[in-house]
This record gives structure tokens, C-alpha cells and sequence, in this order.
């Protein structure tokens, strides 16, 4: 119906021209996503819910907080973990 996670993530990264960053974890279908640079010292790490009723919120979202706390002095990796039930 919103599309897919992937799908979404594919679409903003080219449209942003930001490099895709998806990491394989290994388990099952997980993967993720990061939105901008890949940094591990301070990440957010968002985990979707919704029971398949609500779509995620968008890869925009999360790279405009990105941004945001980039404002404020501090650099910060965000992904999205990318799963099937």
C-alpha cells in the first residue's frame, strides 16, 4: 500500500544524492539502513512498528533530524533496521 522500506530508502537516497548504505546483519532478512554517513560513535537506531497498519516514518524525517542535530555541533549515524516477521 506505502510501499516498502527498502523501496522508500532506494528512492530518498538517489533523490537526495546520498550514497545507499545498506548493511547485511546476517540474520534472516534483517538489514541496515543508514540515512546520510555511516557513523557508529552516536547512533540513533530506529526500529518501525505499526503491526503492518502504519507506515514507517519516512527517510526524510530522519535525515532532517539528522541535519538538525548536525546544527547543533554533534555528528550522529542514523539507520533503520529493515526486518520481516
Amino acid at each position: 500500500m506505502n510501499g516498502t522500506t527498502e523501496g522508500k530508502y532506494s528512492a530518498f537516497v538517489k533523490q537526495a544524492g546520498l550514497e545507499e548504505t545498506i548493511e547485511d546483519l546476517g540474520i534472516g532478512e534483517a538489514r541496515l539502513l543508514w540515512i546520510g554517513p555511516r557513523r557508529l560513535d552516536k547512533v540513533i537506531l530506529y526500529l518501525h512498528g505499526g503491526g503492518y497498519v502504519l507506515s514507517s516514518p519516512s527517510p526524510e524525517y530522519w535525515r532532517s533530524i539528522q541535519l538538525e542535530i548536525e546544527k547543533r555541533g554533534s555528528n550522529v549515524g542514523i539507520a533503520m533496521l529493515r526486518y520481516s516477521m
